[in-house]
Formats: C-alpha cells, structure tokens, sequence
C-alpha cells in the first residue's frame, strides 16, 4: 500500500472516529447530514482511488 493510500485511509479512520465521539451529543437532523456527507466523502474517496488504480494499470 502506497504513502498516499494509507495516509487517505488514515485520514478517514481519525474522521470516523471524531465523528462517533460527537454524534452523542448532536440532535437528529445534525445526525442525518453528518451520515449524509460522510457517505458522499466515502463515494468521492472511492471513486478517486478507482480511477488512480485504472491510470496507473
């Protein structure tokens, strides 16, 4: 796994994690958004490291 792979992979484990740690104390709505954009970050996330494996093969 490349620098650049585990530091991506890194980056989102510590955002999960601050994320799980403040979603007790946030209301409902602010629960849906946070879910809502960590799932549209995993899909970007995603979709970049697809397309840097297809330019690299």
């Amino acid at each position: 796994m490349g620098r650049f792979t585990r530091g991506m992979v890194m980056g989102f484990m510590v955002g999960a994690a601050a994320e799980m740690m403040m979603m007790p104390y946030q209301n409902r709505k602010t629960k849906k958004n946070m879910k809502r954009a960590g799932r549209r970050i995993r899909n970007i996330a995603e979709a970049t490291m697809d397309g840097m494996h297809d330019w690299r093969d």
